[in-house]
């Protein structure tokens, strides 16, 4: 991390023990070596396919890749790695000795004089990290193959995390489980089959380690999976009208409320809300589009749909509450004077509202096994101030990890700046917050995880910053780099 400092506002801290990375003893045993004919042939079907192009994780299109190499030339280049780190191979029993001939094995990647070297090399790599369950070695090499070749780096994860999740030791099962999780979550909208298969795999694995939360998330991930599956029914039937009858404004209505209220899919839906037969609903749609293009009308959206909430029950009165906070947080940065202490004062009462009807179970970082530090710059219960400035920052995740600053001139500010949340502003001249316990390290040799949201001033997009020590990776997650 380099660069000058800068004007920067941070909204939330999370740091996560992922697994002892580094502990010694427990030799895991291999992993069954993952066959790549599926997904050789998966590659070659997106290779004629162009919508496989959204696959490739750096947006190259499949045009920019190549095709698998034959068999006949990885059965050589095969027999040449063999030749060479065979022993080495053979003798690394521990997931830090296959981890480190994994990690030997990409240097060379780039010097490959042909593609099917370079394809044996990331494939060997890959299934060495899948046999350490190392998830981001295994990741990085599926990574590169992807961008390389015509195969879906889908596929290549959802591979590697289901043979990780039966070998893992206890160390890593966990880290194993929550990535299982995390993949059949998200695939849930689109793909309910791969996250019912991801989660299934997930929740067979918590049983056999008897980690009850674990278990939980994963059959909450299957339940998701029940309710799209429901979705699905009654859309297909709606499509189905709408192709013969595109002028169908009932079945407008019931899609775009499927998609916005359910699906929390709101591009699509929005166009069907604004063609359906509820025409308070549709001039509400059409005002939320509008704003989409110009700025100056999120206010006015942001009202239609607080009117709209409000004269409604239920999840359709959540959702479009919560789409009103939507667009006042995106809003209250441009807005001055009364307006913006009217969107202030909409946007506590959103909170406080839509608080109270959150259900117990919302996601929290605690959900994260070994979470050792979580500093949350929104809840203003965390954060000690002397007039509007930070004096101290609290640890919310229970371990006593906080930061403070005694001289007033250093401290930084605290105010609502994104998306109607509080947040804690860096001056980028003189402003921190030090560790209040200096002789511990946050990061040490237990393989942590540490992730960062802040927003510098002049940067229109919100930034992530990752940063592991697992095997000296540190990297920024939206290929951007500050001080």
């Amino acid at each position: 991390m380099s660069g000058s400092p800068l004007r920067t506002t941070i909204a939330v801290i999370l740091v996560f023990v992922a697994g002892n990375v580094h502990a010694q003893g427990q030799p895991v045993s291999p992993a069954p070596e993952p066959t790549l004919a599926g997904l050789l042939e998966a590659g070659e079907a997106a290779q004629a396919d162009q919508s496989a192009d959204e696959s490739a994780s750096d947006g190259r299109t499949s045009r920019d890749r190549h095709p698998v190499p034959p068999e006949a030339e990885r059965s050589v280049a095969r027999a040449r790695v063999r030749e060479i780190f065979n022993d080495d191979i053979q003798a690394a029993k521990s997931p830090e000795a296959k981890a480190a001939i994994a990690g030997k094995l990409m240097l060379y990647v780039d010097e490959a004089s042909d593609r099917a070297t370079h394809f044996v090399l990331l494939e060997t790599a890959r299934r060495l990290g899948i046999e350490a369950c190392d998830i981001p070695l295994a990741r990085d090499a599926a990574r590169r193959l992807a961008e390389a070749y015509t195969v879906d780096p889908r596929i290549l994860d959802d591979d590697a995390l289901t043979a990780m999740s039966v070998e893992a030791p206890p160390a890593k099962v966990g880290a194993v489980i929550d990535a299982l999780v995390e993949a059949g979550r998200g695939a849930v909208p689109n793909d309910p089959a791969r996250a019912e298969e991801l989660a299934t795999a997930a929740a067979t694995a918590a049983r056999r380690a008897k980690d009850r939360d674990r278990a939980t998330a994963a059959a909450q991930v299957l339940a998701d999976v029940r309710e799209a599956k429901k979705r699905e029914a009654r859309v297909k039937p709606l499509l189905q009208r709408l192709s013969q009858s595109p002028d169908d404004a009932e079945a407008s209505l019931e899609l775009g409320m499927i998609r916005c209220f359910d699906e929390q899919n709101w591009n699509e839906g929005l166009r069907y809300l604004s063609t359906g037969s509820d025409r308070t609903l549709a001039m509400v749609a059409r005002l939320d589009r509008a704003a989409q293009a110009d700025p100056g009308r999120l206010v006015a959206a942001a009202d239609a749909w607080w009117d709209y909430g409000k004269s409604e029950k239920g999840s359709v009165a959540a959702a479009a509450l919560q789409r009103a906070r939507f667009h006042y947080g995106a809003a209250i940065e441009n807005a001055r004077g009364l307006d913006r202490a009217r969107i202030e004062k909409r946007l506590a009462d959103l909170d406080g509202d839509l608080a109270a009807k959150r259900p117990s179970s919302a996601w929290s970082p605690r959900k994260f096994a070994g979470l050792t530090w979580w500093l949350d710059a929104s809840d203003p219960a965390s954060v000690k101030l002397s007039g509007q400035v930070v004096n101290l920052w609290v640890d919310k995740a229970g371990g006593g990890r906080s930061f403070a600053q005694a001289d007033a001139q250093k401290r930084p500010a605290y105010r609502g700046l994104i998306n109607g949340r509080r947040t804690i502003a860096f001056d980028g001249v003189d402003d921190v917050l030090e560790f209040t316990s200096p002789n511990e390290a946050l990061c040490d040799a237990s393989g942590a995880a540490l992730f960062i949201v802040f927003k510098p001033d002049g940067d229109g997009e919100f930034s992530l910053y990752g940063q592991t020590n697992n095997s000296g990776r540190d990297r920024s997650m939206d290929a951007k780099t500050y001080h």
